[in-house]
This record gives C-alpha cells, sequence and structure tokens, in this order.
C-alpha cells in the first residue's frame, strides 16, 4: 500500500444534499471526524463543498465536478466525498430514487477514475438514518482516502 502522507497532496471536496439538514450535518461530522483522526483534515476543501437540493442531483453534481476538476483527477489529486439521505415514504418512489443515485454516482466516478466516497444513507425512517449518520461519514471519508492513495500508489 502507498504511503499514507501521499493524501496530504490531495484535495478532498464534499458534495451533499441537505434536504434532510440535521442527518447530512451528521454525516459530515463523521466525514471531519475521521480526517481528523487519520490526521488529513487539511485535505478537506470546505472551499470548494458543493450542495445539490437533493439526493437525485448528486450524480449529475459529481459529473460538474470531474469535467471542472479533470487536471486534478488526472494527477491523482482530488477526491469526492458524497453526503445525503433518503427516507422510504410510502411510495415506489424511494426505490427508483435510490436505484438511479447510487447507479449515477457509480457510473461517474468510474468512468473518470475519481476516488468516491459515498456517504449516502438510504434507510426506513429518520430515527434508523441518525442513527447510523456519523458512521457513514467515517465510512464514507475512509473509502475515498483508501482509494485515493490506492491510485496515488500506481
Amino acid at each position: 500500500m502507498a504511503d499514507d502522507k501521499l493524501i496530504l497532496k490531495s484535495r478532498i471536496i464534499i458534495l451533499r444534499a441537505p434536504y434532510y439538514k440535521e442527518i447530512v450535518s451528521g454525516i459530515e461530522m463523521g466525514v471531519k471526524l475521521e480526517s481528523k483522526k487519520l490526521g488529513v483534515a487539511d485535505a478537506i476543501d470546505d472551499k470548494q463543498a458543493v450542495s445539490v437540493a437533493g439526493a437525485l442531483e448528486l450524480p449529475l453534481a459529481l459529473s460538474f465536478l470531474t469535467h471542472s476538476y479533470k487536471n486534478l483527477i488526472r494527477n491523482d489529486l482530488l477526491g469526492v466525498v458524497v453526503l445525503g439521505c433518503v427516507i422510504r415514504g410510502e411510495t415506489e418512489h424511494f426505490s427508483l430514487i435510490c436505484r438511479e443515485v447510487f447507479n449515477g454516482l457509480q457510473r461517474v466516478a468510474l468512468e473518470h477514475s475519481l476516488p468516491l466516497g459515498t456517504g449516502v444513507l438510504a434507510c426506513d425512517n429518520k430515527d434508523q438514518a441518525e442513527t447510523r449518520a456519523e458512521q457513514a461519514g467515517r465510512q464514507a471519508f475512509n473509502a475515498c482516502h483508501n482509494l485515493l492513495l490506492l491510485r496515488q500508489g500506481f
């Protein structure tokens, strides 16, 4: 595995859909806590954080980011952590939104070889989302961080 200090030259941008503001704030708190724990909090570029209306807009916003930062991606210097929450309602809408969001994010990441951490919760209710929020942020940061290290090691 690559030297863990390689991440320090990289930038990690947070892309969030704060429709459920408190939950997404909890996820983001997990991202920040994990980055501090790993000693790479400076890698998160808060000035470049992007917010969109809802989860369905995340894949297109990620595509915009990849085009704007293609040189950083090409030079192994950019990762993105995506944050959001979708809560099941009484209709099929939940399943449709989740499928499109996760497929869209993965498609963009693969197309651009983008290190991506996905902290988008798909939960049955708010209590479940609140319980999982911080851990989801920690896991999303770790996924992005590890992919950046892996990419920089090649």
